[in-house]
């Protein structure tokens, strides 16, 4: 670079030569370098910004989008606490169920016993009693086992 070079394009020098540019160049120089980093530097700190900005709501979206899962595992936990509850409920009701119905055929069971236990005490007296009638009936030939005499196409055949 010649001697004149720096004076007629101080901005496109080195630092190096701008120091040897003369004092109204070199402070113009300086002063449209300061402005240039001011600028870079402006755009670094708005680049920066917008990073932490970015960052920032990338950082509430992943702390919204954990709070949504956290908020729906909670909901499906209550879900299953609400479904085993009324499967509790429906479980204790079919146990009721069957305990009542076990009462239900117990009695039954019991009253048919007694049923048959009057049916099998006056079941002996009937029997002697139609014994005894048919015997009779046997004997003379006569008449059915309360008394009456045979009639109808039976008898119409054995005689």
């Amino acid at each position: 670079m010649s001697a004149s070079q720096p004076d007629s394009d101080p901005e496109g020098c080195s630092p190096a030569a701008a120091a040897t540019l003369q004092p109204p160049t070199r402070l113009a120089w300086n002063r449209r370098r300061k402005t240039k980093s001011a600028k870079v530097e402006s755009l670094l700190l708005q680049m920066l910004h917008q990073d932490a900005e970015e960052g920032r709501e990338t950082r509430e979206s992943v702390e919204r989008g954990w709070a949504r899962l956290e908020a729906w595992a909670q909901a499906e936990q209550e879900i299953r606490a609400r479904e085993d509850e009324r499967e509790q409920r429906h479980r204790q009701e079919v146990l009721n169920c069957m305990r009542e119905t076990n009462g239900l055929i117990r009695r039954l069971v019991g009253d048919t016993n007694q049923l048959l236990q009057r049916i099998l005490e006056a079941a002996p007296r009937t029997e002697v009693a139609g014994e005894a009638g048919s015997a009779a009936d046997g004997a003379s030939g006569a008449g059915d086992p309360a008394g009456r005499p045979r009639t109808g196409h039976a008898e119409g055949r054995l005689g």
